[in-house]
């Protein structure tokens, strides 16, 4: 073997240690091919059409959060809403008594039938040329015999029930 081959063996052989190479040994250069400029601007348009397609994606997501937040927004409102609406039932439920009905029944003229206004069931209407009743058929409702007259307790006050307060 040529003397320059036994040399270079050798010095391949003493580079079996591991570690931190220096600087100055020799190591594997890999010839990269120029980057034209065609290449430059293809890859700098690349970069704005990834960019683009990234800021497309986040404006689509923040579209959706933000509808979402819409939704949300509504959906308390509608809750808002139905306890308002329940709140003002009870209110209407409450405001009515049965004082006050009777004041509005006897303004508009309304009054207790007299006795002889009664009709049983079964018995020919006054006004009606309807049959009377089958045979057999007996009257199980009792009629009053009086007409009732509400009681006055106090000034102002027709009588009848008290009602409990509001929200109790």
């Amino acid at each position: 073997m040529p003397k320059e081959v036994l040399e270079e063996s050798e010095s391949r052989a003493s580079r079996t240690r591991s570690g931190a190479r220096h600087t100055k040994e020799p190591g594997v250069r890999v010839n990269q091919p120029e980057k034209t400029s065609l290449g430059r601007v293809g890859l700098i348009i690349s970069g704005f059409i990834f960019a683009g397609m990234v800021l497309f994606t986040l404006s689509g997501y923040e579209r959706i959060s933000r509808a979402y937040a819409d939704i949300n927004a509504l959906n308390n409102e509608i809750k808002l809403t139905d306890l308002r609406i329940n709140e003002l039932e009870v209110q209407i439920e409450c405001a009515v008594t049965i004082q006050d009905a009777q004041k509005i029944a006897e303004a508009y003229g309304m009054q207790y039938p007299e006795k002889d206004q009664y009709v049983r069931i079964g018995d020919r209407l006054p006004f009606d040329n309807s049959l009377p009743s089958p045979a057999g058929y007996v009257e199980t409702t009792p009629i009053p015999e009086t007409t009732p007259v509400p009681t006055t307790t106090e000034p102002g006050t027709t009588g009848g029930g008290e009602q409990p307060p509001a929200g109790g």
